[in-house]
């Protein structure tokens, strides 16, 4: 018995300290920065049929903004599209400069 309850201590203990760390990445985690945001931002280059493009009304539309406004629904958050140059999305990726895009 003795060993049965040290063996639920230690796992006690070690869970919480796992959970710790869990609940550390989701607060880091791009997210949960868009659930507290309530807004999903995608940027794309809308120069690539048919999965991004602008109508003759000056919308943006494709399979990729279909994608997103799905995404968005799912997540119950609004959809935010960035026209962005291609070159511009990688770097901004890279250097965490994702603020302005996504």
């Amino acid at each position: 018995m003795k060993k049965m309850t040290a063996m639920l201590a230690f796992l006690l203990a070690f869970s919480s300290s796992l959970f710790a760390s869990y609940n550390q990445i989701w607060e880091e985690s791009t997210l949960n920065k868009i659930m507290e945001r309530k807004v999903l931002r995608v940027g794309l280059d809308a120069g690539y049929m048919p999965f991004e493009m602008t109508n003759k009304q000056g919308k943006i539309v494709g399979f990729d903004v279909d994608v997103a406004r799905q995404m968005a629904k799912s997540m119950g958050v609004e959809l935010e599209i960035v026209n962005t140059a291609w070159d511009g999305i990688i770097p901004a990726l890279v250097t965490d400069n994702t603020n302005r895009i996504f």
